[in-house]
């Protein structure tokens, strides 16, 4: 099959699966790749749209799965969503206002998460002041960005870079949260449990719990 065929074949494949706009790149390739390894398509043949189809799931599938993988594993950043996709994504998952959000937390365009407000609205100790960036962070990355798993990374990061960072005692402050466990690789697992620090965390940046006022 001509170059130009592969392409088509490839690129019709993408369609059919539906992959989101932000994530046809990554899927384009995918199908390429996929159809040169399992066989081109005959020109005609009745397995020419199975095959695509095939193609354009598995393609979809992969480029998905890449777009999850956090930076810390793969050397690249995530799929930065867009500001808009990012608040509404976190508002749903996390049941808190919008707006909220917007006054707490930045999205930036290479995909960290800044937290907004002082520090030392944070919390009154360096130990309060971490769990309730870890708590924003995490939450952020792992259900606005669709991180799995959290670069734990990127969480120390924003800790050290609000100047709450106390080198001895990280991990163990970090225990303290409910909502995430350690895993390999430097990274940080989500629990059921996220939603009970991400919560109380935004209040404390609002200055709604009565500490760091």
């Amino acid at each position: 099959m001509e170059l130009s065929d592969l392409l088509a074949s490839a690129w019709a494949a993408v369609e059919q699966s539906g992959v989101p706009a932000e994530q046809q790149s990554v899927a384009f390739r995918e199908a390429i790749s996929i159809l040169r390894e399992d066989g081109e398509p005959s020109p005609g043949g009745g397995s020419n749209g199975v095959q695509k189809a095939a193609a354009g799931k598995k393609a979809a599938a992969q480029s998905r799965g890449r777009a999850k993988t956090p930076a810390a594993e793969n050397g690249s950043s995530v799929k930065v969503p867009s500001e808009a996709d990012f608040f509404a994504q976190l508002a749903d998952e996390s049941a808190v206002d919008e707006t909220d959000l917007r006054d707490v937390l930045q999205l930036r365009s290479n995909g960290d998460i800044h937290i907004t407000p002082a520090t030392r609205r944070l919390g009154e100790s360096k130990q309060q002041q971490t769990t309730t960036i870890a708590a924003l962070v995490g939450g952020a990355r792992a259900f606005g960005l669709q991180e799995s798993p959290i670069d734990g990374k990127k969480v120390r990061e924003e800790v050290q870079r609000k100047n709450a960072f106390n080198g001895p005692n990280y991990s163990k402050h970090l225990s303290r949260l409910r909502g995430m466990n350690k895993g390999a690789n430097d990274t940080l697992v989500p629990t059921s449990k996220w939603i009970d620090d991400f919560k109380p965390a935004v209040d404390q940046a609002l200055g709604r719990s009565g500490e760091g006022n």
